[in-house]
């Protein structure tokens, strides 16, 4: 805050605030269920002021969505990342990382970053005015999550007793490969 003194009177202005914003999210164009793939993303205060130095640790959140439109009760969930310092205005930092896709996720998603995301209080953990809820933003295009390959198990090998009687025990083995490319 800031103090305008005019005739004897005081007049608080609010000082310029901050703006987060997801700038961009890179992501592989495609990926296969269960597999690691590596997800970045860019975050710029957009505002005319810093981050506050008494607010300097947020979160920011990353989920596969269908659409582009971020919703934290059905769109999954890949990781946290915490911020801590502040930023400038006009300043970015930058977040990598590698996650595991989800096995039970066929088709096209969207990543969505959010950072400082609105949760259980009317605003994030940073104070942005009007600005609290632009901070999400969608991958350009969707990830393709594929099923992986499918195995080909095959039985090479049965080892069985020559002669055996009734009632007899018998010791039966087997070898079983893989004879797919994909594990």
């Amino acid at each position: 805050l800031s103090v305008a003194e005019d005739l004897g009177t005081r007049a608080v202005v609010l000082a310029p605030g901050p703006d987060l914003e997801v700038a961009a999210v890179d992501i592989p164009e495609r990926a296969t269920a269960g597999q690691l793939v590596e997800i970045a993303y860019t975050v710029v205060n957009a505002g005319a002021g810093p981050t506050s130095a008494l607010t300097p640790v947020w979160d920011d959140l990353v989920y596969l969505s269908r659409d582009r439109f971020l919703d934290l009760d059905s769109d999954r969930f890949l990781f946290t990342a915490r911020h801590t310092g502040a930023v400038d205005a006009a300043g970015t930092y930058s977040v990598s990382r590698t996650v595991r896709l989800p096995r039970d996720l066929i088709g096209p998603f969207f990543v969505i970053a959010v950072t400082d995301p609105v949760r259980r209080t009317p605003r994030g953990a940073v104070f942005e005015g009007l600005a609290e809820l632009d901070n999400a933003t969608a991958s350009a295009a969707p990830l393709i999550i594929e099923l992986p390959p499918p195995s080909d198990l095959q039985v090479t090998d049965i080892a069985i007793p020559t002669a055996a009687r009734s009632g007899d025990t018998v010791e039966i083995s087997w070898k079983v490969r893989n004879v797919a490319p994909a594990p």
